[in-house]
C-alpha cells in the first residue's frame, strides 16, 4: 500500500469543538494531497507538529505547535510507531520546497528518519502554491 502524507498548515479553522483534521487545517495543498491519494487508491495522512500522522476523519481540538528542530528524534519515535501500524509499503511526501518555507525541514526529516528506521521506501514530491502534478501521480 502507498501513503500520501503531506504536513499540516498554520490555518486552522477556529472552533473549539474538535474537528476532523482535513475540516480543521485550511490548506488548498492539504486538500489536493487528499483527492490525488484518493484518485491513486493511497492511504492518506496528514503529519502534525502535535499528533503525529493524523486520518483526514481524526477529530482534533484547535491548537497551535510548530515542529521544531530540537523534537525531530522525539517525534520520529511517534511517527515510527504510528508507520509501523500503518504498514505501507511506500510513503510519498508532498511538500512545498525548504527553500520557499525552512519551517517544514523538520516535518521533512521526521518522515524521512521514521521510513528510513521502518525500511519504508520514502519519495518527496515538491510542490509549487499547492498544485500538484497529474503526471508524477501517475507511476
Amino acid at each position: 500500500m502507498q501513503l500520501f502524507v503531506t504536513y499540516c498548515s498554520a490555518e486552522k479553522a477556529p472552533d473549539e469543538v474538535p474537528l476532523p483534521a482535513l475540516a480543521r487545517y485550511r490548506s488548498r495543498r492539504i486538500q489536493a494531497v487528499h483527492e490525488a491519494a484518493e484518485k491513486a487508491g493511497a492511504d492518506f495522512r496528514i503529519l502534525s507538529g502535535k499528533y503525529g500522522l493524523l486520518t483526514a476523519a481524526q477529530k482534533i481540538p484547535h491548537y497551535d505547535h510548530l515542529l521544531t528542530t530540537d523534537v525531530v528524534a522525539r517525534h520520529t519515535a511517534l511517527v515510527g510507531g504510528q508507520l509501523d501500524e500503518i504498514a505501507p509499503e511506500r510513503v510519498v511526501l508532498f511538500s512545498r520546497p525548504v527553500a520557499e518555507d525552512p519551517q517544514i525541514e523538520p516535518y521533512r526529516e521526521v518522515m524521512q528518519q521514521a521510513c528510513a528506521r521502518n525500511g519504508i521506501a520514502f519519495s518527496v514530491i515538491e510542490l509549487s502554491d499547492g498544485s500538484l502534478d497529474g503526471e508524477v501521480l501517475a507511476d
